[in-house]
């Protein structure tokens, strides 16, 4: 017995819901492929609109790794800190070997005073500047009579850590700037345009072409369709309660 497509507005479904009709009505159609040329035409084209629809909705969030680069950047200031503490605290140790050592470390640590306070962007390369300094030749000896080893290698794997963390978001920031030019709406659109293209075909081979799979799908597609239409009248009735509570929440002020 032949089924018609079941119709409801698609085009009301929130940009979540949208996307999970028109994903779950894709995956019914995978019996069909291969065997109508003008449908595995739409289905190709419907798969694009799916696949920059998909892109829409999971937009990049760099929110996440500005966090990170806030709380490595925050690490670094507490290494520098820690080491300069220590270099200062030697100053006037009465163990001549190790004030010798702070003495040394201190002039070559006096150009990165004040390097915490300054914006983590700017001292990104300072911060690497200062592990260079560390570990270089004239200061080997002294590091190793204060005892900051640890210290230095701390600062240089929270220097590679704020690098990856901000090459993370640079690349999200480029996809955002990519995605924003997508409107949304002429998107849905086009994805709408593609699946009413693929009912209106695959009534028509239900009637030329009649079979087993095709009739299975449309009974699928109509189940699926008739959960859309509760969806689409709850939302309103989402909105509705919403409205009148913020009616009642003005009443009451």
């Amino acid at each position: 017995m032949k089924q018609n497509i079941l119709r409801f507005p698609v085009s009301k479904l929130l940009l979540g819901s949208h996307f999970t009709f028109h994903d779950s009505f894709r995956k019914l159609l995978t019996p069909l492929i291969g065997k109508f040329d003008l449908l595995d035409k739409a289905v190709g084209l419907y798969d694009r609109m799916l696949a920059l629809e998909q892109r829409i909705i999971v937009r990049p969030n760099s929110v996440a790794e500005t966090r990170a680069i806030r709380d490595v950047d925050y690490r670094r200031d507490r290494l520098a800190g820690t080491i300069s503490m220590i270099v200062r605290a030697h100053l006037s140790n009465p163990v001549e070997s190790r004030r010798k050592a702070a003495t040394l470390l201190r002039v070559l640590l006096s150009p990165f005073k004040g390097v915490a306070a300054r914006s983590y962007y700017s001292t990104a390369s300072e911060y690497v500047r200062l592990v260079q300094v560390l570990r270089s030749e004239q200061a080997q000896q002294a590091v190793a009579e204060l005892g900051i080893g640890p210290e230095i290698e701390a600062l240089d794997e929270a220097n590679g850590q704020f690098s990856e963390a901000f090459d993370r978001k640079a690349k999200q920031m480029g996809e955002c700037d990519q995605l924003s030019s997508i409107r949304t709406l002429d998107t849905r659109r086009k994805v709408d345009a593609a699946y009413y293209e693929i009912t209106r075909l695959l009534e028509s081979y239900a009637i030329v072409a009649p079979s087993d799979e095709l009739e299975e799908v449309i009974g699928l597609h109509n189940g699926l369709a008739g959960n859309m239409r509760t969806i689409i009248a709850n939302q309103g009735k989402k909105r509705k309660k919403k409205a009148e509570g913020e009616e009642s929440n003005q009443n009451g002020e």
